[in-house]
């Protein structure tokens, strides 16, 4: 990684990751990109830098690409299927705030939009998305201790920093696997073993943490897309076919009343997790999305049969190098 970190500027200091970058955008494609949190900490991860997305636009903006919202950008592609499109979007998942407070006043500067993926469930009952949820609570347990968690049957020592480091890995490694009843128990037992002491905390958390459905209509007037990331952001492939249905129902009817005046008619949805199967799709057709992201890495190519269920992103940076190097060094070496 020392290599890299190195290696990455020099390359990009004698413009070869820019030839590389070049050669590799010049055919039609939709370039998908996958953000989380800007410039806010999110308790189990770190945002993306403001000035790191600040410089993407920018550089995407200098290949000369369209930045769109997916469900404008498919509209286009439809439109004109024979014409050679370059379109970026930019997705956000799970509508944090920093989106609204550092990603917005960015977007608004190069008068560009996006799509927003909130959890319906999260929103609509002011619940902190699960991970922050555990992370914050992880990070506020005094240390020395053994925290034991009955649902699964697991004890853990946490003794220093590192400690709590490795079980909030071990606990959002899990939560694919959990459904909402499941993810509130293990909320529920972490907040005993703190004697409940955070519970008012975490109560207040939401508004510090999550974006609200005032600043989420605020984007839509704005021209951003909200779509779909399921009503309780749970693994869709490990819940029950009556479940699912009420996942992907639920969460379209969030979308709906989002985007019911948008002029576009398109929906689309990214997969919690980025978990999906026949299945899944087969009720995301049948429920009415028409498009959705996944988190498989990949430049999509517009070409006929373009696969609309499972459009792949590419992150903001690789390598664990939160640079514009990096970013380049991705597009230039991804599928």
């Amino acid at each position: 990684m020392l290599r890299l970190s190195k290696l990455l500027p020099a390359l990009d200091k004698i413009k070869l990751l820019d030839l590389l970058v070049k050669l590799k955008v010049k055919n039609s494609i939709l370039l998908v990109i996958m953000y989380h949190e800007i410039g806010r900490d999110v308790y189990y991860d770190k945002g993306i830098p403001r000035q790191l997305f600040d410089d993407e636009i920018k550089y995407l903006i200098k290949l000369r690409f369209k930045i769109l919202p997916l469900c404008e950008a498919l509209e286009v592609i439809e439109e004109r299927p024979d014409k050679s499109h370059r379109i970026a979007v930019l997705t956000f998942d799970d509508a944090y705030r920093g989106i609204y407070e550092n990603a917005l006043p960015i977007m608004l500067k190069y008068g560009i939009r996006g799509s927003i993926y909130p959890v319906a469930g999260f929103i609509k009952n002011r619940v902190t998305m699960w991970a922050s949820q555990i992370g914050f609570i992880i990070r506020n347990i005094k240390v020395p201790t053994t925290i034991k968690l009955d649902i699964f049957n697991k004890m853990f020592t946490i003794n220093s920093e590192n400690d709590k480091i490795t079980m909030l890995e071990y606990l959002v490694d899990i939560l694919p696997k959990l459904d909402v009843n499941e993810m509130s128990t293990l909320i529920n037992e972490l907040v005993e073993n703190t004697n409940g002491s955070i519970n008012h905390t975490l109560q207040g958390l939401y508004d510090g943490v999550m974006m609200n459905e005032e600043q989420l209509r605020e984007l839509v007037e704005l021209g951003f897309e909200i779509g779909g990331h399921g009503y309780w952001h749970v693994g869709l492939t490990s819940i029950s076919h009556e479940r699912l249905y009420q996942e992907v129902e639920g969460s379209l009817a969030f979308v709906n009343e989002f985007m019911g005046k948008s002029a576009c008619e398109f929906r689309t949805f990214s997969y919690p997790y980025g978990l999906y199967n026949n299945e899944v799709i087969n009720v995301l057709k049948e429920v009415g999305f028409h498009a959705v992201v996944t988190t498989k890495l990949t430049i999509n190519r517009i070409t006929t049969g373009f696969n609309l269920y499972e459009i792949g992103r590419v992150l903001p940076y690789r390598f664990n190098l939160p640079t514009l190097a990096s970013f380049k060094a991705q597009l230039a070496i991804i599928k």
